[in-house]
């Protein structure tokens, strides 16, 4: 069911898109400009109906992470750079191919697609730090053998990644608190 972007109030078939109390006040919102601008407009009420303290109790750890978890979506961003890394790293290793591929490229290829798919399916603390090490690591080597600095995309998967997994750990634990409840002691 649909609901109104003003008052969040839930709407019938019969109405178009709007609760009566929006189609009520849309006149005088023409006329005073001092009336607040419909929740569609207003992001921070629109974010704060999916934060944790709105989530139904009951709900699984993945369920909750999917829906309620802003870490989950920094995981999943920082997955997404750890992929592009690992394509940089496959790209550089193809185009500078001499007869043999480096090992270490492709050792390199492989943590970084091992530790993404951590991070993205279990939110991975130990994976995102070792991301972060890793790239650190990578930007190092690559001063000290080309005399140029590079990498920052794996850099910043692994910030986002120990934000994320270790914010998902925090709201997790913030849930159980609140819906958890109290058992009578003997």
């Amino acid at each position: 069911m649909a609901r109104c972007p003003y008052c969040d109030e839930r709407i019938s078939k019969g109405v178009p898109h709007f609760c009566r109390t929006y189609n009520e006040l849309q006149g005088v919102r023409l006329n005073d400009p001092t009336l607040p601008a419909p929740a569609f407009f207003q992001l921070e009420r629109r974010m704060n109906l999916l934060r944790i303290e709105k989530a139904p109790a009951n709900l699984s750890k993945s369920a909750f992470f999917k829906k309620y978890s802003q870490g989950q979506k920094y995981c999943q961003n920082a997955a997404i750079l750890g992929y592009v890394s690992a394509a940089a790293v496959l790209i550089a290793a193809i185009r500078h191919y001499s007869g043999s591929v480096n090992i270490y490229s492709v050792i390199g290829i492989m943590l970084y697609v091992a530790f993404s798919i951590l991070i993205q399916i279990q939110r991975s603390k130990t994976a995102s730090i070792l991301m972060l090490v890793l790239a650190l690591f990578d930007i190092i080597t690559m001063l000290f053998n080309y005399g140029g600095i590079g990498g920052f995309s794996a850099l910043a998967a692994g910030v986002l990644a120990i934000v994320g997994a270790f914010q998902c750990t925090k709201e997790w634990k913030a849930y159980q608190a609140r819906t958890q409840t109290a058992t009578p002691s003997l």
